[in-house]
């Protein structure tokens, strides 16, 4: 089961503490909710952002996959690429055994690959 939190904005939001004999200064309480709802809009954001940036990164992947199945399956392409020693195996990936690959390292592969056919006459943009 997936753990959540416990409160959400509203929870937050609409707790009332009722005062009393030597109780806490509502006031307070209040200012402290206000900066933890305020943390909670932050932490809401980066998670979107986050999930935005992972659904991005998968379909460049998805993509990179096929412009390498591209390059194998059409002859002229594949017969460049083994003229000018690109290696298309060190592009499959298997992601089920290498996950310690984290996106950056993926970006910095997926760069260098795409510098490389560039550098060999190959735009990767227009193989399909």
């Amino acid at each position: 089961m997936e753990k959540r939190a416990n409160y959400t904005k509203l929870d937050l939001l609409n707790k009332v503490f009722l005062p009393s004999y030597k109780g806490y200064d509502p006031e307070d309480v209040d200012t402290y909710l206000d900066k933890i709802i305020e943390d909670y809009d932050y932490f809401n954001s980066k998670i979107k952002d986050l999930e935005s940036l992972i659904g991005n990164l998968k379909d460049e992947n998805i993509k990179l996959k096929e412009t390498i199945k591209t390059i194998k399956s059409r002859p002229e392409l594949n017969k460049k690429v083994k003229e000018n020693d690109i290696s298309l195996t060190s592009l499959d990936i298997d992601y089920s055994k290498n996950s310690s690959l984290d996106n950056l390292e993926l970006l910095h592969k997926i760069d260098v690959y795409e510098k490389t056919l560039y550098k060999h006459g190959i735009d990767p943009s227009k193989l399909k």
